[in-house]
């Protein structure tokens, strides 16, 4: 595996990617303006690998674990309910995916990145979803109340089976850590056969 340099470029705290879509993205969520990593940059990083035979699988965390996006597209997202300190000093929030705006939004985002990332995977999180947060959005209510026998897990593997499906539209197949497969699993659903689960605790 030492081929491989797993690039966890985004998380709750940060969005230090600079994109030519979203600009706002970095310049509202990273650390700072010295804090970005620029198009250019994200170029080079992929080039200086490739020429000594290392792939660069980028990750960026969803839904959980992308406070930092919100900073910009709050409409996109929902706020979780108070749990302590949390991300961003005492709040977290997670993407809704009953929302025709968090696909058309990650449909472009999906574009950018597979047109500077060249290996075929990319990592899409998916772990540690607290998923009682999408209770605060009413699109999500109105979705469960629409589905049989649904519930707030039901959204959750709802965004993981159709994330695969709109990463293979731009010829990227996705890599998640394991919490993503048991959910859907414990739903009774399955991920496309290309997918990869990464273990990151004993299960």
């Amino acid at each position: 595996k030492m081929n491989t340099l797993h690039w966890h470029a985004v998380d709750a705290d940060s969005f230090p990617l600079e994109l030519a879509a979203f600009p706002e993205l970095a310049e509202k969520g990273a650390f700072s303006p010295k804090g970005r990593y620029s198009v250019a940059q994200q170029e080079q990083i992929v080039e200086y690998a490739r020429q000594r035979g290392v792939r660069v699988l980028l990750e960026t965390d969803l839904p959980g674990h992308s406070t930092a996006w919100s900073i910009s597209h709050p409409e996109l997202y929902t706020t979780c309910p108070s749990r302590g300190k949390g991300n961003f000093g005492g709040f977290q929030r997670v993407i809704d995916p009953t929302l025709s705006a968090t696909w058309n939004f990650l449909d472009k985002f999906f574009a950018e990145l597979a047109g500077r990332f060249p290996d075929r995977y990319i990592h899409l999180g998916g772990d540690e979803v607290s998923v009682d947060c999408f209770n605060a959005s009413s699109s999500v209510r109105q979705w469960v109340a629409a589905q049989p026998n649904a519930s707030l897990s039901d959204v959750y593997v709802y965004f993981e089976t159709q994330v695969h499906t709109l990463a293979a539209k731009h010829n990227l197949s996705v890599q998640t850590w394991h919490n993503a497969f048991a959910a859907v699993q414990a739903a009774g659903k399955t991920l496309p056969k290309d997918a990869i689960a990464h273990v990151w605790m004993p299960t």
